[in-house]
């Protein structure tokens, strides 16, 4: 398989907000920094890194609001 490092982000999922706040993960790919996110959408669903439904709720009421 290959990897498209300019297609690849790093989020770390977590319920201890203390982590959140103390990981500072810096991860480079050959010369490719790796960004890291806050939200990810897979399969359709959004979850963010405090595993809660916030942005996928966020992201159905958007989407639905905007239907006619």
């Amino acid at each position: 398989m290959m990897v498209n490092h300019s297609k690849t982000e790093l989020i770390l999922f977590t319920k201890k907000r203390e982590l959140l706040s103390m990981a500072k993960i810096k991860l480079t790919v050959g010369n490719t920094k790796i960004s890291s996110i806050n939200s990810i959408k897979a399969l359709g669903v959004n979850v963010d890194k405090n595993l809660d439904w916030n942005s996928h709720i966020n992201a159905l009421q958007r989407r639905f609001s905007s239907r006619p």
